[in-house]
């Protein structure tokens, strides 16, 4: 079913799957979408980087860190901050982000007494990152046409890194328990891996696949131009879920009971659409 028509552009968008809603977060606003009500709309400064935790958003404004509770209220300030943070990321209600030092460098920040505490200055850029348990896990780009896996515990420690690899960089990183990223070259290498948070345990789940956007709760699934696909545990080959029709997938979430994505159907016009997986045709549940 669709929960929401809107024109604004469907690229820059997230979602955020709670108990009793769907959130839509755009540059400006988040969205309360509820089946059979009318959207809630809160007017935000979300701009690209905002997130949502279970009971707030956390997002950067004019020089400021901002917690803005789910249940309604103005937002308040969480701490001073003067550069804007290139990626905020949230697990739970714990949340951190990577932004500038003074010298420029990308850095891991968290809050400790109010103030921001610098966690690790990385020696590349972060090109996108996310967060599982209470660990920071990013892509860093090294040099010009190499990348990273970076993880490092939000409350401090040594990180830890993948291998050097050549070539594009993930766009995205999906969590679950595991870590799930797509990865795809110039010599016809197209696959999903997942790695464990501690970074200690790689694999290939999919090969073969195109899987952009994508995200990860017990099972895969993949945005596609085509539609939306699952991929199979046991093969690891994708399975269509349902078809995209003059429109394409941008951002994508999933739950046990849920899929929930962004279309892009016209110039600055989206739509977030909702499949129950009870309804999914036999042979594509779990």
């Amino acid at each position: 079913m669709t929960l929401l028509q809107l024109d604004k552009s469907a690229y820059h968008t997230r979602l955020d799957l709670a108990p009793d809603a769907v959130y839509l977060l755009t540059m400006e606003a988040a969205f309360r979408l509820v089946q059979g009500r009318q959207p809630q709309e809160t007017k935000l400064d979300l701009s690209d980087t905002g997130v949502a935790t279970p009971s707030a958003f956390i997002f950067w404004s004019n020089g400021f860190l901002w917690l803005a509770p789910k249940q309604g209220g103005p937002p308040g300030r969480l701490a001073s901050v003067k550069d804007r943070p290139i990626h905020i990321v949230a697990a739970g209600e714990r949340f951190a982000w990577i932004g500038p030092d003074e010298q420029g460098r990308h850095t891991v920040y968290t809050l400790r007494q109010g103030k921001p505490y610098p966690v690790h200055v990385l020696s590349g850029q972060v090109a996108t990152a996310t967060m599982v348990e209470d660990r920071v896990v990013f892509v860093e780009r090294m040099g010009t046409d190499g990348w990273r896996l970076g993880s490092i515990p939000r409350s401090g420690g040594s990180p830890g890194f993948t291998m050097t690899r050549e070539g594009r960089h993930p766009a995205m990183l999906a969590p679950a328990s595991d870590i799930y990223y797509y990865y795809y070259d110039d010599k016809d290498t197209s696959e999903v891996w997942a790695v464990s948070p501690d970074l200690q345990n790689e694999r290939v789940v999919a090969r073969n696949v195109i899987c952009s956007p994508l995200a990860v709760a017990d099972r895969i699934f993949c945005g596609h131009v085509e539609g939306l696909f699952e991929i199979s545990p046991r093969s690891g080959l994708p399975k269509l879920v349902y078809p995209s029709i003059a429109s394409s997938i941008t951002t994508v979430a999933v739950d046990q009971t849920r899929i929930v994505w962004v279309d892009d159907v016209g110039r600055e016009k989206l739509e977030v659409r909702l499949l129950a997986r009870d309804a999914l045709p036999p042979g594509q549940g779990p």
